[in-house]
Order: structure tokens, then sequence, then C-alpha cells
């Protein structure tokens, strides 16, 4: 995945072809919703914390998110024009596939 600039990283602007389908063996229960969860979607883009600060204490690793389908969409009389998606993001200093990277 190529480096965006400042503004550009969000959902909105990523196209599908960067999530990675992630399969559970296991399904996890959503505690918000109470239903079982066994696939989700993770992509990842290169990430600067503590920009603000002198260029030898900024950290330059990787964002993941995880994104899981929303499975009980509220039911309105004109449906969305996309898919609706809870996200979980963390950074990473690991060099883990975004899959199986962990916090």
């Amino acid at each position: 995945m190529g480096t965006r600039p400042r503004g550009e990283g969000s959902d909105r602007n990523n196209p599908d072809d960067v999530w990675e389908m992630i399969e559970y063996p296991d399904a996890i229960r959503d505690k918000s919703t109470g239903q079982w969860i066994s696939k989700a979607e993770v992509a990842e883009a290169p990430f600067v914390v503590f920009r603000s600060r002198k260029l030898v204490e900024q950290v330059e690793e990787r964002l993941v998110v995880r994104r899981i389908p929303e499975l009980n969409p509220k039911q309105v009389e004109q449906p969305t024009l996309r898919n609706t998606y809870r996200h979980h993001a963390f950074f990473t200093t690991t060099h883990a596939p975004p899959s199986t990277a962990t916090t």
C-alpha cells in the first residue's frame, strides 16, 4: 500500500481492494450486539505518531484497521448507498501481516 498524504487515510478514500478478508476459526460474540462474528476485513497504512515533535522523536510504523460488517443495520425507508461497517484501529510496531498483528 502506498503512502497517503495527510487527511486521506479515511475509509472513504480507500478502495475496497486494500481490505484483506480474515475468517475466525471460532466465532466471537460481539458484546454490543450479542451476535456471533466469524469474519472481518483488515487493512493497513503507514502512520507517524508524535508528528508535531522533532524528527528524531517521531515514530513511523503502521496503523491497522479491522472492519466488520454491520449485521443489524437500522431499518430505514431509504437504504444506504454503501455498506455499513464498524471499525477498530490500532497502531503497531510489529511487522506481522495485518491479519495477525496485535497491539
